[in-house]
């Protein structure tokens, strides 16, 4: 298990819980570990990364360990910057739906992709998300958007 994936899991839970404490929510986080150490050290490696970003606070009372939500968890941001070509294929996907279902309510501005643009994608995606037995060599051309694709 990587950091990563840890916090990706921590993530989720705190979308859900404000507190969490290692010794009661550990398996709830990670049910399955092949090394407890390994995991535990993830655990913590990525509790650590979240209080470095100033989601959370560790807090120690007694012999205890609590690691706290700052303020509510919707109340979080983050900014991104997207190049070019990328926010064009995003306005591209979400503005063809639009005129699919008839409705420009949604329509999207590729120069200021917003909040609401990002959300709509996801649920595009959700709509058509392959189950995990489908072709993963098909996929791979999902991907291919951005500063880092490889030209022939």
């Amino acid at each position: 298990m990587t950091v990563l994936e840890v916090s990706e899991k921590l993530y989720g839970w705190y979308a859900e819980n404000d507190v969490f404490l290692a010794e009661k929510d550990f398996k709830k986080i990670i049910p399955l570990s092949e090394d407890i150490d390994v995991d535990k050290a993830c655990l913590e490696a990525a509790l650590e990364e979240l209080e470095k970003h100033e989601m959370i606070v560790k807090k120690e009372h007694g012999d205890k360990e609590f690691w706290i939500l700052k303020r509510p968890y919707s109340s979080f941001e983050q900014t991104i910057t997207l190049h070019a070509p990328l926010a064009q294929a995003i306005a591209e996907e979400i503005n063809s739906f639009c005129d699919i279902i008839k409705d420009d309510t949604d329509r999207c501005d590729p120069t200021s992709i917003r909040d609401t643009d990002i959300g709509n994608l996801v649920m595009l995606y959700k709509s058509v998300k392959p189950t995990p037995e489908a072709d993963k060599d098909n996929m791979e051309s999902w991907f291919n958007l951005g500063p880092d694709e490889k030209k022939d």
